[in-house]
């Protein structure tokens, strides 16, 4: 194939068009064709696709060069040249609508048509490179895994990248060309345009850490954002805004400080447990020597009674006999002679509420070993419950129906104390959604369990709002919620489908009915699987 450019004449008189295809071929050009109408200029171009056309503006028929000039180039990537002898001021306009590469007024000599068929040539492959470059750009900036937002010298968007569409939920087509501040971006709009002021005045880059918006979700977000001013070489020319999005990598860090948090009241709680066991044992140990020596002592003092009335019988020793009696009513003896071993009682129950709390403390914030170790499943449940009563005694009372068969299982004991903690504040929370915190509204949470074949199961049945079809796919997933920010971590129900279902090799399901509540049910194999 002959490396010399291809060029496409169009004209309708017959002797002009061989004299420019001689005028060509003399200047070392190749003619793919001559076509004498609009129609065969376009049916011509799209067949040979040349590397430029010379086209006659007045030709027969019902197309003329300028409309067979902008059906090409709608059609086919190929630089047109008008040669016409037409050179009014109408021709001229319509003829630039076109954006030709060149207009060469007949008569002309090769010289001048040499000239403009080089520089239209030339022109075409600068800016198709210009476009190869700027599409590369594009793509370029579109890999980009930041926000990035172009802005102009008068505040309007020059670019807006596929990161920025996902982010903000806003298309490009909808943000460019539009005036930045107008565009729907819930943040602080004044936070940003004052450090947007800031950056054009010192001509330097400006920063914002974590800074707050609200996601297309509803839910709130967090971005590092960075603001630098670009110039050309006639002054300021706008600015770009690069933006991180550091939600997760926030709400993770929140959940790590959170979690050593936690890890340090446990590590407290059983130490504190361990120092109140001790008095609450000699509490419990001296408050049981009272009663049964208030007993015995009660018994002498019956007997002094005994004693009194009969000297008061034999007349003997009235003033003595007075002086008891008047002290008998002053002491309220009676009184205290039906109190006393009721207080005692009260005290003795107490002491022995507090020191079954102090348990439950202990064995819920044991740390357990690295391996899997036999677990009272029956007992984990008490004792959580136990532990977690502050939580849910204000919003709903709590019934469990424990199978006293069931058999211990292999398993991590402090994971399953979580598992359960988990899913029991979660019923508590979706009770307190309907009940609010008026205890005459009190709900029900019902906690059973049961062997099947070779596996323990445990069901938690609340009677909260149910799940939302819309969001049951979801409720597993890491960090999902639906209460309010700063409120829950959207972690609570994944850790136990992780627990139960990575650690343990069981399962954790639902039912759930709208209105009704939601019975979460977890099964773990006997053997630990």
């Amino acid at each position: 194939m002959s490396d010399r450019p291809r060029i496409l004449i169009v004209e309708d008189e017959a002797i002009v068009a061989r004299d420019v295809e001689s005028m060509l071929r003399d200047l070392g050009y190749q003619v793919v064709g001559i076509a004498a109408t609009g129609e065969a200029a376009i049916a011509k171009a799209k067949e040979t696709c040349p590397d430029l056309v010379l086209m006659d503006i007045k030709l027969r028929g019902d197309i003329d060069g300028v409309k067979a000039a902008e059906e090409i180039a709608a059609s086919v990537e190929v630089p047109v040249i008008f040669v016409t002898a037409n050179s009014d001021d109408l021709t001229l306009q319509r003829a630039k609508v076109t954006t030709p590469f060149g207009y060469v007024l007949k008569p002309f000599e090769p010289r001048e048509l040499h000239i403009a068929v080089e520089i239209a040539l030339y022109r075409h492959v600068a800016e198709r490179e210009l476009v190869r470059v700027h599409k590369q750009n594009e793509e370029l900036l579109a890999a980009v895994p930041s926000v990035l937002i172009g802005v102009d010298a008068e505040g309007k968007v020059v670019h807006w990248n596929g990161q920025a569409e996902a982010v903000f939920a806003i298309a490009a087509e909808q943000a460019v060309g539009q005036r930045f501040r107008d565009c729907p971006v819930r943040w602080s709009w004044t936070a940003i345009e004052e450090k947007i002021a800031l950056c054009l005045e010192r001509r330097a880059a400006i920063s914002l850490k974590e800074f707050r918006y609200q996601r297309p979700d509803e839910r709130e977000g967090f971005l590092n954002v960075t603001i630098s001013p670009y110039h050309t070489r006639g002054g300021p020319a706008g600015f770009l805004m690069a933006a991180e999005e550091v939600t997760e990598y926030k709400i993770l860090q929140q959940q790590f400080l959170q979690a050593q948090k936690l890890e340090s009241i446990g590590q407290l709680a059983a130490g504190i447990a361990h120092e109140i066991n001790t008095p609450t044992q000699f509490i419990g140990d001296n408050t049981r020597f009272l009663r049964d020596s208030f007993a015995g002592l009660f018994g002498l003092v019956n007997k002094y009674r005994e004693l009194k009335e009969a000297a008061r019988q034999d007349d003997a020793w009235p003033e003595l006999v007075a002086s008891i009696d008047a002290l008998e009513q002053e002491v309220d003896l009676d009184y205290l002679a039906g109190e006393i071993p009721l207080a005692i009682d009260q005290t003795l129950e107490g002491v022995d509420r507090v020191a079954h709390i102090v348990q439950a403390m202990r064995a819920f914030s044991h740390p357990g070993g690295q391996g899997k170790t036999a677990v009272d499943f029956n007992k984990a449940i008490e004792t959580t419950v136990t532990v977690a009563r502050n939580e849910w005694k204000y919003v709903a009372d709590v019934e469990m129906a424990l199978d006293n068969s069931l058999p211990q299982i292999q398993g991590l004991p402090n994971e399953i104390n979580q598992v359960i903690l988990n899913i029991l504040l979660n019923a508590t929370h979706a009770i307190k959604d309907v009940v609010g915190a008026r205890p005459e509204r009190k709900g029900k949470i019902t906690i059973s369990t049961h062997r099947t074949d070779g596996w323990v199961e445990m069901r938690i049945s609340d009677t909260g709002p149910g799940i939302p079809a819309a969001i049951r796919h979801r409720i597993f997933d890491p960090f999902f919620t639906t209460k309010p920010v700063g409120t829950g971590t959207g972690q609570g129900l994944a850790i136990a489908h992780c627990v139960v279902v990575e650690k343990h090799k069981g399962s954790i399901t639902f039912e759930t009915a709208e209105g009704k509540g939601t019975t979460f049910i977890v099964r773990l194999p006997i053997n630990g699987a």
